[in-house]
């Protein structure tokens, strides 16, 4: 088990008063939550690959292609 982490953030997420509750996205009516994630060195992690079970390496996955998006995003915006 991790060490629970302290950070001005944490305690944010602890208080739900960082996160905005769950609404549907635009144009849809699929509702979606708030969801943070990061690099290897912050925010959310991937696991470690070494004997992954199936929901492990779906998350590890789905982690991947999420930031792939950001990254590909902030591509777009920093040659405008």
């Amino acid at each position: 088990m991790e060490k629970a982490v302290t950070s001005q953030l944490n305690q944010a997420l602890q208080r739900d008063d960082f996160i905005s509750p769950p609404r549907a996205l635009p144009g849809s009516n699929l509702i979606t939550t708030t969801v943070i994630i990061g690099d290897e060195k912050h925010l959310v992690r991937s696991y470690s690959k070494r004997q992954l079970d199936n929901e492990c390496t779906i998350f590890n996955y789905r982690h991947s292609r999420a930031r792939k998006v950001v990254e590909c995003a902030f591509g777009i915006i920093a040659q405008k």
